[in-house]
């Protein structure tokens, strides 16, 4: 029963991802016999159209997507380099040679120059460290917004990067015991409304406006622990102090009053009243549920 949801989650990532992947190549609808366009690197010399490579893609992603999403481990145990060129190697390292190496090749017209992507994958590990470990004023929904936007910023390999790029925020959501989203590859699929949304909210973040891209990973499905899981849920409890779970609560407070007044300020400030005697109430929840 646990695999049907990823494996639902797996499919519409993946048909999702290989028409709008972002990573070089031509990913406009292909149907019938459509010969690959370019097989460089490609480790199976019988696939030659490409609804075959497409088949086969698809199976392994998904079977990547049962070996990482049938469990949740703690960020800092995998978001580091190696581990993460290990999750793209798993996805195409059957299918081409390249995978779970970094580009090394020259300035493409997306994605950093390829001197910069090993500083670049480091910064971000660092990055999400200091998610967990330091003060942040970000909720674990809009630290996976921004691990997928500098993904797809520095675009570490050949090809895939979409789609693992997608993951991998997807995967960082997950381990935090938030729901990642199902992303609709029908409305996506073609030229419309919901496609021009998504690239313009990935627009918007690359200059730093993340509110849309939020908003989107909300629509689809996509949402934090709730309040009550980070209070009582054994991983929190396990892998963070108090003052770092009353510092998710108050994110997530902070978070949900700016979707629902179509709002942002500039964080959580237990300032009036109402705001005191909650957080009060958190350090007593937190403090008894401690005790046992």
């Amino acid at each position: 029963m646990k695999h049907n949801w990823i494996c639902n989650l797996a499919l519409s990532f993946f048909i999702f991802s290989s028409f709008i992947d972002g990573d070089g190549r031509d990913l406009s609808v292909h149907k019938g016999s459509t010969l690959l366009r370019s097989s460089k690197g490609l480790k199976l010399s019988e696939l030659k159209y490409r609804y075959q490579l497409d088949e086969v893609e698809y199976q392994k992603i998904q079977k990547t997507y049962i070996e990482y999403f049938q469990q949740r481990q703690n960020p800092l145990e995998w978001f580091n380099e190696e581990d993460l060129k290990k999750i793209h190697k798993s996805m195409f390292g059957d299918i081409w040679s390249w995978a779970g190496i970094y580009y090394s090749g020259k300035l493409r017209n997306i994605g950093i120059e390829s001197s910069e992507i090993p500083g670049a994958m480091l910064e971000l590990c660092n990055e999400v460290k200091g998610y967990q470990k330091t003060g942040s004023q970000l909720t674990i929904l809009e630290q996976s917004a921004r691990i997928l936007q500098k993904l797809l910023r520095i675009h570490p390999f050949i090809n895939g990067n979409g789609r693992f790029a997608r993951f991998v925020s997807d995967l960082y959501l997950h381990s935090m015991h938030g729901t990642p989203p199902q992303w609709p590859y029908m409305e996506l699929l073609n030229d419309g409304e919901e496609r021009s949304k998504y690239i313009k909210a990935l627009e918007r973040s690359d200059i730093g406006d993340y509110f849309l891209l939020e908003d989107l990973i909300l629509k689809y499905g996509g949402c934090n622990p709730s309040i009550f899981e980070i209070v009582e849920n054994s991983f929190f409890k396990k892998n963070f102090s108090k003052f770092k779970r009353k510092e998710f609560i108050c994110n997530q407070l902070s978070f949900n009053f700016r979707i629902d007044n179509h709002y942002i300020p500039d964080g959580w400030s237990p300032q009036n009243a109402l705001g005191a005697i909650f957080l009060y109430l958190v350090d007593l929840q937190i403090f008894l549920i401690d005790q046992h």
